[in-house]
């Protein structure tokens, strides 16, 4: 799903390079401050939140999870990870089947789940508990399910939030590939003087390349993050190709929130942060020098940076 190169691997601040299980495990672990969880307190556990943030699909964080879960280990719970996305954690298995973990995920995401996990803090004793799928839809009576459907729906009916930002979540990956298809012909160009080039990113079409599944957390994050600046750039420069003197500033907001993206009036949100600078540092986009003004206006208008310690 990407459109950048994949290299098996990444560096870390200290030279050191991160493949695999190992990154994923480390990889920004909200856990860490917790000495205990139950039920399934054999099983690791795994924040994954920071792998949403950064746009991965549920299903990629899924593979990636499973191809560093271990096959050699003796006992089951050795060979299951709980993973965190979205706060709510997932039973992972070496061979679960994603599609039904997804759909069991999702169920939980819009607030209809049968199970918790607790965790204990080591220091506080302070608790905290989140939904847990363990099993799939498939022991859920169908007159359960259709009710809890339509329940959704009346809440979607009414505006209601968070079901609208649960199924912006769940939903990611279908979008993205919507929109991607949209703006598929849509032309970017890149560098200055006499390294400018224009290209739709994309290719052809017919002659895509086989998607290959991420090495590590650290790549599925910057992959991700690249992904969205050039369907972030493929959306601006759309409106600007079809608007009579439209400005980068006229269309950035807009074209977020078309990728299921808000801006908060209180807080910098991180992840726009982030691909402001691929476009801008890593793309040479054409209308960077435009997007990097209209964001650090729009971020002193009313959005509070978050603190330094927070970065």
């Amino acid at each position: 799903m990407t459109e950048i190169p994949k290299s098996s691997s990444q560096e870390l601040p200290d030279g050191q390079k991160a493949t695999g299980w190992d990154s994923l495990a480390d990889y920004d672990n909200g856990d860490s401050d917790y000495t205990h969880h139950s039920p399934f307190g054999e099983v690791p556990a795994i924040n994954g939140n920071d792998l949403l943030d950064s746009g991965v699909f549920f299903g990629d964080a899924i593979a990636l999870t499973q191809k560093y879960t271990s096959t050699s280990s003796e006992t089951p719970e050795e060979k299951q990870v709980l993973l965190n996305l979205g706060d709510v954690y997932v039973l992972v298995g070496k061979d679960s089947d994603p599609n039904k973990l997804k759909a069991a995920w999702a169920r939980a995401m819009r607030g209809h789940y049968d199970q918790q996990i607790t965790f204990t803090e080591d220091i506080t004793d302070t608790v905290e508990s989140y939904p847990l799928v363990t099993t799939t839809l498939d022991n859920i009576p169908k007159e359960i399910l259709e009710a809890e459907a339509a329940e959704d729906e009346a809440k979607r009916r009414a505006g209601d939030e968070e079901i609208q930002q649960a199924d912006a979540i769940i939903n990611r990956e279908k979008d993205y590939r919507k929109l991607k298809d949209k703006v598929w012909d849509v032309k970017l160009t890149f560098g200055e003087g006499d390294e400018k080039y224009t290209t739709n990113v994309y290719g052809d079409k017919q002659k895509q390349p086989e998607e290959i599944p991420f090495d590590s957390a650290s790549e599925a994050k910057i992959s991700m993050q690249r992904t969205y600046a050039i369907l972030w750039a493929k959306l601006m420069q759309k409106h600007l190709n079809e608007g009579e003197g439209e400005k980068v500033a006229d269309v950035a907001e807009e074209s977020l929130n078309e990728m299921g993206i808000a801006l908060s009036e209180k807080h910098e949100n991180l992840f726009v942060t982030d691909i402001c600078y691929e476009l801008d540092a890593i793309y040479n986009w054409e209308h960077r020098a435009e997007l990097k003004d209209w964001y650090n206006e729009r971020l002193c208008e009313d959005i509070e940076p978050l603190p330094k310690e927070a970065r």
